[in-house]
């Protein structure tokens, strides 16, 4: 298994820096807005060595109270992901493909995210809201720089906007 974490801070920094086990800083993350995606609702990971990989919320007007759509960009390649209708109005669950493979994050019990290719378990994100400090748990060895690794630690981000917007529902409906 290898971990990595986010360095956060308290005081909102632009950037978010990725390190390994070895407290060696891997890359960084920042938020971005691209013509097509909502605005605030993308991010950048720039890994110190390798290729960018963005992944946003696509607009997509009056739709995206039943269905969100995202979209990660990795060098020429484009992968599309949405949330599995029904299950996204009780838990995060995106499914989509990455280069030919079956993706599912899947939020358990634990409110951790599960990352299956192919239906078999590949990495858990874990959020910590208490201490800001994210843990991403790869259970196989994977390269930093591949659309993979990249895509599963900007997904993170995808869930604290979907947690954002649930809370707010959840206040509009029960109060």
């Amino acid at each position: 298994m290898t971990t990595y974490t986010f360095k956060e801070s308290l005081l909102k920094s632009k950037k978010i820096i990725v390190v390994n086990e070895q407290k060696e800083e891997c890359g960084e993350i920042r938020g971005t807005n691209l013509k097509g995606f909502e605005k605030g609702n993308g991010f950048i990971y720039h890994p110190f060595t390798g290729t960018p990989t963005f992944l946003g919320i696509k607009k997509n007007g009056i739709k995206r109270l039943v269905q969100t759509n995202y979209e990660a960009k990795h060098d020429e390649e484009h992968y599309h992901f949405s949330d599995k209708l029904g299950a996204n109005f009780l838990y995060f669950c995106v499914l989509g493909e990455i280069q030919q493979q079956s993706v599912c994050f899947e939020e358990n019990w634990d409110r951790h995210i599960e990352c299956k290719i192919g239906g078999k378990l590949f990495a858990k994100i874990k959020p910590n809201e208490w201490t800001l400090q994210t843990t991403i748990e790869f259970l196989e060895p994977v390269d930093h720089s591949t659309p993979l690794f990249s895509i599963t630690i900007l997904m993170s981000f995808m869930y604290k906007i979907y947690n954002k917007e649930a809370a707010f529902l959840e206040d509009l409906l029960f109060e």
